[in-house]
């Protein structure tokens, strides 16, 4: 609604003034005050060739307005004008008084009436109140503040004198001189309680680091020429002899399969020689480089003791960042004579001990490794706004399980890592603002977005996991798709490795179909073909682990199994490939921690119904028993947890003389033990008859049969 008050005033004076563009707009009015396509639609398809011809199925006064914004407004002042204008406009018609005459009639009063309510509520939409400055809560870029974590127990290095500032200790290391590989050893097998070196959460460690840390015990050598230092030189220098191809050449993956050989019996060579094979053949993308950091993240952890001590992320003492690895720097390593392909990085590997920020650098380039240590004091909150703070989070987590919970507690984790204790100002800014989004009723989400341009793509994918998984609360909607595809938008499409990181998440969630028609995503080259990692999966499994609804999550599994993608993951790979953190936390929900079996029974008649020409014959008994026996190695690394999820997954199994037992679940030497012993001490409690024997030992085997390899 838009109102146009002329007064005419006559006097003997003759301006003349340039009203063109002015004349043009009220033209428009007045040429268009009968237009009966204004009335039904603010946009419509022309019907006729006189509609187009004129230019009417566009005549409304939105669109002359948006014209007039792309046309002639180019710079952030000009804006700033047109803001001001509409502001001013609002704000005189709230506030101009309605007079009336014994003339004036009740329609123009209720006219005017009217009209006062509508910019009000214009005013209320688009303008928010000013706040105090004590109140208004200030962004600050991420790389200007500390970061900041829990504090924590979990102590991976020898305690360091705390220094303030951040300090980096070089040391030049030639690839085959062993004290890169001696220091980070040191860091490996330092118990944080104990303030020793062990080798007892290595279990499968090269017998001769075994020996070697047996005779350091709490003095690890910095002068190769003692007796440590020589008992070392002949333990590295013995593995070396025994795999010289590996030294041979460096580069991450080498490095990997070094660490590798000194800390397990099995070399993991499938995926050493994986990803070799993908350098070869597809060189420098992206997405090659996420997976060779997921896996070096993967490996890398579980074999520091703290991590091993504190397995638990709920627990207190320690929080699932207290280990951070991450590689930048990726380059293709230059080929060798030799034909061995390997990738340089800088690998990470930092710490949280008290208040400092402790670390190692690995940096491996073509000159050699260079071995960083690297401190930097943490700042962390006062106790008392850190508690409030983490009384608001698990208030949150409770209480709005929806996608606007889950986008509020993201929001609130990462602040609470990036503020800065000395900055109280921020802590303040920071309180208010938590206040200020937890009271306000309507859960307004924009709220959170109001810090300014979100660029990173990582946390645009976190946002479409979130929004995606929370649509069976939001509907799908006009609405809820334009935000999606507002996200896709913004970033370049037509890059592979974008297409590899956001695609995947819209496909998964089934909203690709949408997203395809208004993106065009069809015109991309190659669009079928987009690699689809299973990271991407995992990201989501942990978002549904945490919404922490068994329906939820059943329901999930039957789009995913559903989907009719040409690169997809099977429900069988997915189940394999997650760490055990996400396999336990899948059993945890869909068993309601345990106690119930109906998610499960839910879940296999799923899985029969879907076709899958790997199976003849009894397809549907043979689907429903690798079901069982993947629940069954789960449940078996909780024993006393899921001793009745055990029972029944055993007793679920069908077995015959026409049927094979086969076992599609993970398959590492560590995981398939554990699931052997706990069946091992159960044997009495699942052979309640003698007849089973036979299904006791086809069960047993088909975990067995991955030991002997």
């Amino acid at each position: 609604m838009i109102d146009l008050h002329l007064k005419f005033i006559k006097n003997n004076e003759e301006i003349t003034v340039k009203q063109e563009k002015t004349k043009n707009i009220i033209n428009f009015f007045i040429n268009n005050r009968n237009n009966p396509i204004i009335e039904k639609y603010n946009y419509t398809e022309p019907e006729t060739y006189e509609n187009f011809y004129t230019a009417k199925f566009l005549y409304n006064p939105k669109i002359l307005i948006y014209s007039y914004i792309y046309e002639h407004i180019t710079k952030k002042e000009e804006m700033l004008g047109f803001i001001r204008t509409v502001y001013d406009l609002l704000y005189e018609c709230m506030n101009t008084p309605i007079y009336t005459t014994k003339n004036t009639k009740k329609t123009d009063i209720s006219i005017l009436s009217n009209t006062k309510k509508f910019a009000n509520s214009l005013y209320k939409k688009y303008f928010i109140e000013v706040l105090p400055s004590n109140r208004i809560f200030r962004y600050s870029p991420v790389n200007e503040l500390v970061k900041y974590k829990n504090r924590t127990i979990s102590n991976n290095l020898p305690i360091i004198l705390h220094n303030p500032n951040v300090t980096l200790n070089r040391e030049y290391i030639q690839p085959t001189g062993g004290i890169w590989l001696l220091k980070l050893i040191k860091c490996i097998t330092y118990n944080p309680i104990t303030h020793k070196y062990t080798t007892d959460h290595l279990p499968n460690a090269n017998f001769k680091l075994i020996n070697f840390i047996k005779k350091v015990k709490n003095y690890f050598p910095t002068d190769l020429s003692t007796e440590i230092g020589k008992t070392w030189n002949s333990s590295f220098y013995g593995i070396i002899n025994e795999n010289s191809a590996l030294f041979n050449t460096q580069g991450i993956i080498s490095t990997l399969e070094v660490i590798s050989k000194l800390t397990s019996n099995h070399t993991r060579n499938k995926h050493f020689i994986m990803f070799k094979e993908n350098i070869r053949k597809y060189g420098n993308t992206g997405m090659l480089y996420k997976e060779i950091e997921l896996y070096t993240k993967e490996f890398l952890k579980p074999l520091f003791k703290s991590y091993y001590l504190f397995p638990n992320t709920e627990n207190k003492n320690t929080k699932d960042l207290d280990i951070k690895i991450f590689i930048e720097n990726f380059s293709i390593l230059n080929i060798p004579k030799n034909k061995t392909y390997d990738v340089f990085g800088k690998i990470f590997i930092r710490f949280i001990t008290h208040e400092q920020e402790e670390g190692i650098i690995l940096d491996i380039n073509e000159s050699g490794i260079d071995f960083y240590t690297e401190k930097r004091k943490i700042h962390q909150l006062p106790d008392t706004a850190e508690h409030w703070l983490r009384y608001k989070v698990d208030y949150v987590k409770k209480r709005n399980k929806n996608f606007y919970g889950f986008l509020f507690l993201n929001f609130l984790k990462m602040q609470l890592r990036l503020l800065n204790k000395e900055n109280t100002g921020n802590i303040n800014y920071l309180i208010e603002t938590v206040n200020l989004i937890i009271n306000n009723d309507k859960n307004k989400v924009d709220r959170l977005f109001l810090g300014g341009r979100i660029e990173n793509i990582f946390y645009k994918e976190d946002i479409l996991v979130c929004y995606l998984l929370h649509i069976v609360y939001l509907k799908k909607s006009k609405l809820s798709t334009q935000f999606i595809t507002n996200i896709l938008g913004s970033e370049e499409l037509s890059d592979h490795c974008v297409q590899s990181i956001l695609l995947p998440i819209v496909i998964y969630t089934g909203i690709y179909s949408e997203c395809k028609k208004l993106l065009h995503l069809d015109l991309l080259h190659n669009y079928l073909n987009i690699p689809i990692h299973i990271t991407q999966l995992l990201k989501i499994l942990e978002y549904l682990i945490s919404i922490n609804s068994p329906e939820i999550l059943t329901q999930w599994f039957k789009s995913f199994i559903g989907l009719d993608w040409p690169n997809t993951y099977s429900v069988y790979e997915l189940l394999k490939y997650a760490p055990i953190k996400i396999k336990l936390g899948v059993l945890d929900c869909i068993s309601n921690n345990g106690n119930t079996v109906d998610y499960i029974k839910k879940l296999v008649k799923i899985v029969k119904k879907t076709k899958n020409i790997r199976y003849n014959g009894n397809c549907h008994i043979r689907k429903s028993n690798e079901i069982f026996l993947i629940f069954l190695g789960i449940s078996c690394h909780n024993k006393t947890k899921y001793t009745n999820i055990i029972k029944y997954c055993y007793d679920s199994i069908v077995y015959n003389n026409s049927i094979t037992l086969i076992y599609t679940g993970d398959t590492s030497p560590v995981y398939i033990r554990t699931v052997y012993q706990v069946l091992v001490q159960e044997k009495m409690r699942l052979c309640v008859k003698s007849s089973g024997i036979r299904k006791y030992k086809a069960v047993l085997y088909s975990y067995r049969i991955y030991l002997d390899k």
